[in-house]
């Protein structure tokens, strides 16, 4: 029922998904790359996994920078317009089917905008993130704050989280956070800010 909504919801944007986020003043494709590249500044001979691609908004910058790039869409439609950018490879893929079809310690970083809000597996998630990442690795993601529940005109079909939740997804051995800031992501139809947790976290050797 979740990812039938998904397609159904995205596929529909897919060919004027540009035009959409400018009018709703989606930001978080753009200031979540910046903060991973403070972290990890990365250019050729690195690997980048987007989950959730989309488009490829979040993609453009480490493309342009010389990153290979792959991702993971759960949308045909939304791939059918990222195959206009020079991916390395697209993955047609539900998320929440593991193991993740890439490889083990394949990536220097991954980065996930705008996507945690569709998912019921967020645990197994990270784990497998944590796969996929070679050590010392970076992640940038983030996660829908609670208080934009009444923005969200689809509240019911999405998952918010406090700090402490997503927190909670870090807390093992196997991840480092460097920081878990709250920012606008983009605004509702009805004029209210629909706020996220924006978290750079890295992967221990």
């Amino acid at each position: 029922m979740r990812e039938a909504f998904i397609r159904e919801l995205f596929g529909a944007l897919a060919s004027d998904y540009t035009r959409v986020t400018a009018d709703c003043r989606y930001v978080l494709w753009q200031h979540l790359p910046a903060e991973l590249m403070a972290v990890c500044p990365m250019g050729p001979g690195q690997t980048l996994l987007d989950l959730g691609c989309g488009t490829g908004l979040c993609s453009r910058p480490f493309l342009a920078a010389g990153v290979e790039v792959h991702g993971q869409d759960l949308v045909p439609e939304m791939l059918d317009q990222a195959r206009a950018l020079p991916f390395s490879s697209l993955q047609c893929a539900s998320l929440e089917t593991f193991p993740l079809p890439w490889p083990t310690a394949g990536f220097d970083a991954v980065i996930m905008s705008g996507v945690t809000e569709f998912l019921l597996q967020h645990e197994a998630l990270v784990a497998e993130i944590r796969r996929v990442l070679r050590p010392g690795g970076w992640l940038a993601v983030t996660f829908p704050d609670l208080s934009s529940r009444d923005a969200l005109e689809q509240a019911a079909e999405v998952r918010l989280f406090d700090r402490a939740g997503v927190l909670s997804l870090f807390a093992s051995a196997d991840w480092s956070v460097a920081s878990c800031d709250l920012v606008e992501g983009w605004v509702s139809q009805s004029g209210h800010p629909v706020n996220y947790h924006r978290v750079l976290a890295q992967a221990t050797s």
